[in-house]
């Protein structure tokens, strides 16, 4: 009834169509996040289904994507620490249980504990966690050595993975390293730090 009050009209059955399908990979995304359960939801509708009731589905996608929304912020920071983690363990992958938290699992689906991971491994979880769900919104973080207990190749995605957390995160970072695979190729944001000057008494 708000719907036909409000003056409101149907969307054309392309875009209902295509906007079902966005709806759909965002459904699947927040349950491979583990923040939504497994549920059908509208698939498969056909061009007939669509034309047949194009105010329905109109109203039905604009309170799906209103309900789904409150999801985007955690859901953007999780897919951000899942896909930075799994694209550096090797022979294992990350996930999270809404009622275990993180698990750590092998290529053949046995649990890892996570005092069981390498050195590197645990830093880099206890780094990204950090800085995607602890620091304050504009908040300065001071990042000390990064380069400690991690191999040349994870040295070498540091500074593009923190820059991307800083634009999702709205923080800022100051990161101190002896290493140059961190700067990689942004010298452009470099500020080499030296010691003071010595003043030459005999010239005064």
């Amino acid at each position: 009834m708000r719907f036909v009050q409000d003056g409101q009209t149907a969307l054309p059955p392309g875009e209902i169509t295509s906007r079902m399908n966005e709806l759909e990979k965002k459904r699947q995304r927040l349950i491979s996040l583990g923040l939504l359960d497994s549920e059908t939801g509208l698939r498969n509708l056909s061009e007939d289904d669509v034309r047949r009731a194009p105010e329905a589905l109109t109203i039905y996608l604009g309170d799906v994507q209103e309900k789904l929304k409150v999801f985007d912020d955690i859901a953007d920071r999780i897919g951000r620490l899942m896909d930075i983690v799994n694209g550096r363990f090797k022979y294992k992958r990350l996930r999270i249980d809404r009622e275990q938290g993180f698990r750590v699992l092998s290529d053949l689906d046995q649990a890892i504990r996570l005092e069981d991971l390498s050195s590197g491994e645990q830093q880099e979880l206890v780094v990204l966690y950090e800085l995607l769900f602890r620091a304050p919104k504009n908040c300065l973080l001071l990042i000390d050595e990064p380069e400690i207990s991690l191999h040349v190749a994870w040295q070498s995605r540091f500074l593009a993975d923190l820059i991307g957390i800083l634009d999702l995160t709205g923080a800022y970072a100051i990161v101190a390293t002896h290493s140059p695979t961190i700067i990689g190729k942004r010298w452009d944001l470099t500020v080499e730090l030296k010691g003071p000057e010595v003043v030459d008494e005999s010239a005064r």
